[in-house]
């Protein structure tokens, strides 16, 4: 992707890799805008002057505009503010406890369009609507260093030692704060909607292997286990995110997703001397005489206080400053970086292949070009012993005189509720023989076969003859109750047995309350239950005109003079002896998930409808 006259977005923009795209993209590239984020204003207004300056030096005629962003990227600024606030009295860490768990926890898709505009990556995509967003934030640090360990073996002596511990916020809450993988979903959903809405073309991150690219004989830790389990929740974490990354890139609609991820400590950023502070405050000199130690072998309790006191001055010292890895001491540094440790990356060797990579050359360094390229894809193989097991099973059902249409065990329950209703047009409605008269043999155009379709197919007839027949059914009608798919009669009754699949999504909530609110009751309808209205009738109609004319397309392309040009799918089958068309429901829905709800394994499909409308409101 072409840089210049781009809006870019650098998130992390003031840590060493960050600064270091920045740098590079202003030597060699004009783009539109910068929006330059960071945790906090000064450090984003920060960012902004090195660009001016850099501009100034590099291309001074050229006109690009520079934006300053600041908040936390994983919360809302409204949580963010909580969270602050929460470090001076319980009731404030309680408020924010709360909503911090809700925030986390509640579906995506309840939060209201203001709600998701308050959430940073959402709010900034929004506002600048970024063609090219660099992520430079160590995303999987800041979760996993929530430290849920600490808090479970806490947890687990006061319970051993019968300890009661009064704490504004319970134990369980605290746990479900410090989990990473929920905050990462949760950041995954907000960060794929803000792109979106911003029509970005390429995201690329700047990972992490959680340890420096060493094995689990790091040596160093931050706990007395080797290895550290907070050191491998934050890989295990980074793994995660690139293996949502390599989901996210194959996403119809999708940007182009790509991770750089460093196997060295990258380093550094200023090297010099003076005050050292460990999480944000100085460490405080203390001194004790060789004599007045305290015997090792002293009772337990003379250890209570330490027999070293405060000299009144801070450690001063010189130092690298490693960004996000921290300070470290010359010796430190000697250690950490020396061959076979950790060893060493600068953050321009990562600001390269970042920009070589946007630029579309190959630089073996995008993990999820790499993850896509050794996972174990689909095969011939399964190609022909999937048609041989459908064979089969076909064979077993017109043996035993019943279709196998849904258990509701493979989910989500609409699976179950398209299966079924394909099903009972298939089996009540007579949509083989119409069917017939639509694909039957002969010199009709593509056109004509459509329109004629669209004459015999009429809904409330075809309703009608649907909930005659599952008055009169009650193996098929027993069935998809047992399996927690209720019914939605056209008078406005409900069918349900005592399973309803679709509750399990709605925790704590019954199934009254959600039928009571119109939204939610229609929602419920489409999602989970075999609807016979002549609503979902024509919504029917409409899925099988395309999937006929996806049949005729790739019918006429496919087996004719044009090649492989379209995917050709078993989707109906001409019985010319019986006059009739059988209706292979299951491709049909695999058809539709690919097609109406646009999930398909790939970004490029080969089919002719994907513009198709299947809204009847």
């Amino acid at each position: 992707m072409d840089i210049n006259d781009k809006s870019i977005l650098i998130l992390g923009a003031f840590g060493q890799c960050g600064s270091a795209i920045s740098r590079l993209i202003l030597r060699s590239f004009s783009p539109r805008r910068m929006v330059l984020c960071s945790m906090y204003e000064e450090e984003a207004d920060s960012c902004v002057e090195d660009c001016l300056r850099w501009q100034q030096r590099w291309q001074p005629d050229a006109r690009i505009e520079f934006v300053a962003e600041h908040g936390n990227m994983l919360l809302t600024s409204e949580l963010e503010e909580l969270r602050q606030a929460a470090r001076g009295s319980g009731e404030d860490e309680k408020r924010y406890a709360d909503q911090y768990v809700r925030f986390i926890f509640q579906d995506y898709n309840e939060f209201s369009d203001e709600q998701k505009g308050e959430m940073f990556i959402n709010r900034v995509c929004r506002a600048h609507r970024p063609d090219i967003i660099l992520d430079c934030v160590n995303t999987a640090t800041g979760l996993a260093y929530q430290d849920i360990f600490s808090l479970a073996k806490g947890w687990i002596h006061d319970a051993d030692n019968g300890v009661q511990r009064e704490d504004c916020v319970p134990a369980a809450q605290r746990l479900m704060m410090s989990t990473a993988l929920p905050a990462l979903i949760r950041h995954i959903e907000i960060l794929s909607d803000g792109m979106k809405q911003a029509g970005t073309g390429l995201y690329l991150k700047i990972g992490t292997t959680g340890t420096g690219g060493m094995g689990l004989n790091i040596p160093y830790t931050h706990s007395e286990s080797k290895p550290s389990r907070t050191l491998l929740s934050k890989s295990a974490v980074a793994g995660a995110a690139s293996m949502i990354y390599m989901l996210m890139n194959r996403t119809l609609g999708n940007p182009v997703i790509k991770e750089i991820k460093p196997a060295a400590l990258i380093g550094w950023k200023s090297i010099g001397r003076g005050e050292i502070r460990k999480h944000g405050q100085p460490i405080a000199m203390v001194d004790c005489e060789l004599e007045s130690g305290l015997p090792l072998d002293g009772p337990a309790d003379s250890f209570a206080n330490a027999p070293a006191a405060a000299t009144g001055s801070n450690l001063e010292s010189v130092f690298i400053d490693t960004g996000e890895n921290g300070v470290f001491s010359a010796g430190e540094f000697a250690a950490i970086t020396s061959i076979e440790q950790m060893e060493l990356v600068t953050p321009e060797d990562v600001a390269r292949a970042a920009l070589e990579e946007i630029l579309g050359e190959s630089t073996g360094h995008d993990v999820v070009s790499g993850l896509s390229s050794v996972v174990q894809d689909s095969s011939y193989r399964g190609g022909v012993m999937r048609n041989m097991a459908l064979e089969q099973l076909e064979r077993l059902e017109r043996e035993s005189g019943e279709e196998s249409v849904a258990f509701e065990l493979l989910g989500p329950p609409r699976l179950s509720k398209l299966l079924w209703e394909g099903s009972l047009l298939k089996t009540h409605a007579g949509l083989g023989e119409l069917l017939y008269r639509v694909l039957k043999p002969g010199p009709m155009e593509r056109q004509e076969r459509l329109e004629l379709f669209d004459s015999l197919y009429n809904a409330p007839n075809l309703l009608e003859r649907i909930v005659s027949g599952v008055k009169g059914d009650r193996r098929a009608r027993s069935r998809i109750l047992s399996i927690g798919i209720p019914i939605a009669t056209p008078d406005r009754r409900l069918l349900f047995g005592q399973t309803v699949a679709l509750m399990r999504a709605y925790p704590g909530r019954s199934m009254g309350e959600l039928l009571a609110e119109p939204a939610s009751r229609q929602s419920f309808i489409d999602n989970g239950c075999v609807d016979l209205s002549e609503r979902n009738m024509l919504l029917w109609k409409k899925r099988i005109a395309g999937a006929l004319t996806h049949h005729l397309v790739a019918s006429e392309h496919g087996m004719g003079g044009r090649g492989s040009v379209y995917d050709y799918r078993n989707l109906f089958v001409l019985h010319e002896q019986a006059n009739s068309v059988e209706l292979h429901v299951g491709e049909l829905v695999g058809w539709m998930f690919t097609i109406e709800e646009h999930g398909s394994r790939r970004r490029h499909i080969f089919s002719p409808e994907e513009g198709l409308d299947f809204n009847v409101d």
